[in-house]
This record gives C-alpha cells, sequence and structure tokens, in this order.
C-alpha cells in the first residue's frame, strides 16, 4: 500500500492529481491481492490492468504536453521511460494469470510501485523543477 506523501509533489497540480490516481490503481491492485475471500482474481486483474494501461496512457500525454510546451531539455528521455513502461504493461502474458494469482500480482504489484515511486521523485520531479523555474 502507498499512501500519497508531500515528497511525491512535482509541484504542477495537474500532475500530482494523475500520479495520485495511479497511486489509487496500484493500492486496488494491493487490495485485490490481499482479499483473501476471493478465489478467482482474474476478472479483477484484467479489469485493473486494464484500467492501468488507459490512465497511464492519458496520464503520460499529460506530462508530455507540458514538457513540450515548455521545451523540456530531457523531454525524449522522459517520454522513452514512459514508452518502456507503456511496453511493459502491454505486453503482460494474461495467459499466465490463472496459474498463481496471488504470486502474478505480487510481480505486477513490484514493477508498478517501484517504477512508479522511482519516476516520481526522480524523472517527473526534475520535469517539475524544471516547468516550476521557467513558468
Amino acid at each position: 500500500m502507498v499512501k500519497w506523501r508531500d515528497s511525491f509533489s512535482v509541484g504542477i497540480a495537474e500532475v500530482d492529481r494523475e500520479h495520485m490516481e495511479l497511486i489509487n490503481i496500484f493500492n486496488e491492485i494491493h487490495q485485490l491481492k490481499q482479499d483473501r475471500l476471493r478465489l478467482d482474481k482474474f476478472d479483477g486483474i484484467i479489469e485493473i490492468l486494464g484500467r492501468l494501461s488507459d490512465y497511464t496512457v492519458r496520464h503520460f500525454e499529460t506530462e508530455e504536453t507540458i514538457m513540450q510546451r515548455y521545451n523540456y531539455p530531457e523531454y525524449a528521455q522522459h517520454k522513452k521511460e514512459h514508452e518502456d513502461f507503456m511496453a511493459q504493461v502491454n505486453n503482460i502474458d494474461v495467459s499466465q494469470i490463472d496459474f498463481e494469482q496471488d504470486s502474478y500480482l505480487r510481480g505486477i504489484m513490484d514493477y508498478v510501485g517501484n517504477w512508479l515511486c522511482d519516476h516520481i521523485l526522480d524523472s517527473d520531479r526534475r520535469m517539475g523543477d524544471y516547468v516550476c523555474a521557467v513558468k
């Protein structure tokens, strides 16, 4: 479970709101994994992955529009990080979900949680600092 902290703020309200929603989606993955009463989590996993993918695409569009608007010098590298994340999410082999659902959810949680925290605290923070400095 990840709780929003002020240290996650990048100084751009719209981006921070979207990061909060991504953290909420991550927490739904965590809650689904912890749900011991739900034996078959396949449909829940598919639904959350779909929402994660859809919301992440919109969020990355927001960030990339902001970076272009302010001529962010690290735009190409930042966009590549977004593309790499989406490739990873889109290449999840859903045919493997049924075999070990909790293990599968743990793998998704580890990847998404680590990526979100690392990306927000590093790449997005640098972008936010730059944008706030040139506004």
